[in-house]
């Protein structure tokens, strides 16, 4: 048990960041500059990629379209890199859209800043004004790059910088040019390595002024991975001032390496940068940034486009998950769980229950905020009573009559799992898939929450327990107790998000199915060493959708009569089927289907 507790302290000193809000559309981004409409609250996106690219929405989640290029025909700033503009910083003023863009090339400090003013935001509305007089060359201690503006009342600052010593900023005269005589001054520096840090974004609240900035290595992912950490992040400082005395949460001054982590690569999100906040008319302050989705690729080609709605605490903002168990309505079949709204953990996606005996503590793997879950182990000990909102409404979903024990004290006594699992189903509403290992005389209450969800599923939909579950993988431990009763699983195949099931030691010729109500969108079904009399060709004939069944018989005296039967069952599903996967002995039953499964991939060896 101790070292359980050190793996588990262990765990909690990993940082967990929320995922990207969702995105459909075209959501390719690089070096992003968003802003909302003032007029209609409509989304324009501008991104780095061979000239400014625009893309708009009438939601944040999208979906976006690619309407084309800010200035199709480049910049009249005759620099190297004016047909190839960068990183756009857009702010409204006087009635007008300013957009800054940076002219440079790789690895060069001759750069300037240009701008260009629309109405609308639309392709086709910008009028280029050329350079706003911030200019670099090799003899400058800074680069003219990845422009920023504030306002501070009637005084407006230019953020900009790379490489070369970092962030600068100057005062303009107005949204079009630098203010005579003004000359740039630091306000952030890392003096570590070469010194990558870029990417300045300033916002205002509560009286402070917060700079974001991204640092890390920021290209080159598909050609050879930076060494951990070293990747692209986004970090963030604040002062009382504008123009100075920027320090980290630590107290460490900007300009002294300061700066702390406010996002960084995690699960499938890797380099996030090129960030800035939008002030969005719904959601309030929301970090917007581009990241390689290493599900996708890894290459500029494949960024995609990330925001998150901030968090405050104590006046510094966070993109992480909020550890703990937030309170929970009194009434769970009057009003939807408290818990299952916006402060769960949303980036929970994998949970693996082990549920085998009272002396096997479960264990969860692959938990994007294991912290979050010492708190709920906290929540465990914590509940004493009955009078505990959240164990109320467990409660009554999961009581049995059983006059020796209730679920509560179940939940109570460490070591059962089944009940642990019970509560982490229902408060855990973006969970995707579970493996459950399942043994008939512990699997309790976890089976009667999945079966009362089905039963009030008019309620819960997508936000409640299990609205989001995609995938289940169920394994029975043994060829008596140990299998897996086909009728009490039958709820799953009613969850309106499930698409794969694949299950390992089913049975159903204990207790004959008369007939299975309903259609199940589950279109990929798996059985592995398993034996029926009916319930397996009512099964198939519950999935109207199904587009790969995948079965291995559990030799039995009705094996060789009823695999025969739930082959030529198949033939009910020839519209949809399109992967087909036996073992040897089902596979030479398939002339039953000769005319039925030309098309199909067949997998012989499956199972062997």
């Amino acid at each position: 048990m101790y070292l359980y507790s050190l793996i588990f302290l262990f765990l909690a000193s990993v940082n967990a960041y929320a995922d990207p809000g969702a995105c459909s559309g075209d959501c390719w981004t690089h070096d992003p500059g968003l802003y909302q409409r003032k007029s209609d609250g409509k989304y324009f996106r501008f991104a780095t990629g061979g000239g400014i690219h625009i893309a708009s929405a009438d939601s944040l989640e999208g979906p976006w379209t690619d309407d084309g290029y800010v200035l199709p025909n480049g910049s009249s700033i005759n620099l190297d890199g004016k047909n190839n503009l960068w990183a756009p910083d857009l702010h409204y003023r006087d009635e007008t859209y300013f957009l800054y863009y940076a002219v440079s090339s790789l690895g060069s400090q001759n750069s300037a800043i240009g701008v260009a003013t629309s109405k609308t935001m639309e392709a086709g509305s910008w009028t280029d004004h050329g350079s706003t007089g911030v200019e670099s060359t090799s003899a400058s201690p800074y680069n003219t790059i990845d422009a920023n503006w504030i306002a501070v009342g009637d005084t407006q600052y230019l953020n900009f910088g790379s490489y070369w010593n970092n962030l600068y900023q100057v005062e303009l005269a107005s949204g079009l040019k630098v203010k005579s005589g003004a000359t740039p001054h630091q306000i952030a520096y890392n003096a570590s390595g070469i010194h990558r840090q870029e990417a300045a974004f300033m916002f205002e609240r509560n009286n402070y002024f917060y700079l974001t900035f991204s640092g890390g290595v920021a290209l080159g992912y598909n050609d050879t991975w930076p060494a951990p950490g070293e990747e692209y992040h986004i970090s963030i400082c604040r002062s009382t001032s504008a123009t100075g005395g920027f320090v980290d949460k630590d107290g460490v001054s900007c300009l002294n390496s300061g700066g702390t982590l406010l996002l960084a690569s995690h699960d499938y999100v890797y380099g996030p940068g090129g960030q800035g906040i939008l002030n969005d008319k719904s959601k309030g302050l929301v970090l917007y940034y581009h990241y390689a989705d290493t599900r996708i690729g890894k290459a500029v080609e494949d960024y995609q486009f990330g925001w998150n709605q901030l968090t405050w605490e104590n006046d510094w903002p966070t993109a992480r998950l909020r550890a703990g168990v937030p309170a929970a309505s009194d009434d769970i079949l009057q009003s939807p769980h408290a818990i299952l709204q916006s402060n769960v953990p949303p980036t929970i996606r994998n949970l693996y229950a082990l549920a085998i005996n009272p002396e096997v503590i479960s264990y969860l793997t692959r938990l994007v905020e294991p912290e979050w879950l010492l708190e709920l182990w906290a929540f465990r000990l914590r509940v004493t009573t009955p009078d505990d909102t959240i164990a109320k409404e467990v409660e009554k979903l999961v009581s049995y009559n059983i006059w020796w024990t209730t679920w509560l004290k179940e939940f109570q006594n460490r070591d059962n799992c089944d009940a642990l699992l019970a509560i982490l189903l229902y408060i855990l509403p973006n969970v995707r898939s579970i493996e459950w290992l399942w043994v008939e005389a512990s699997t309790r209450y976890a089976l009667k929450l999945v079966d009362k969800i089905t039963l009030h599923q008019g309620q819960f939909k997508e936000s409640g327990p299990l609205g989001k579950l995609e995938k289940v993988l169920l394994k029975g431990t043994g060829r008596t107790a140990g299998m897996i009763e086909l009728k009490k699983i039958l709820p799953l195949f009613h969850l309106p998000s499930l698409h794969g099931f694949s299950a390992q030691m089913v049975k159903d010729f204990n207790r004959l199915l008369s007939e299975m109500k309903g259609s199940s969108n589950v279109t990929h079904l798996e059985l592995r060493q398993s034996t029926t009399l009916t319930g397996f060709e009512l099964l198939i004939g519950l999935c109207s959708g199904l587009k790969s069944f995948k079965y291995y018989y559990e030799p039995g005296p009705f094996m060789f009569k009823k695999t025969a039967t739930i082959i030529a069952h198949l033939e009910t599903r020839k519209d949809t089927l399109e992967t087909l996967c036996l073992d040897s002995d089902s596979y030479s039953m398939l002339q039953v289907l000769t005319d039925s499964t030309s098309g199909l991939d067949h997998c012989e060896s499956f199972g062997n």
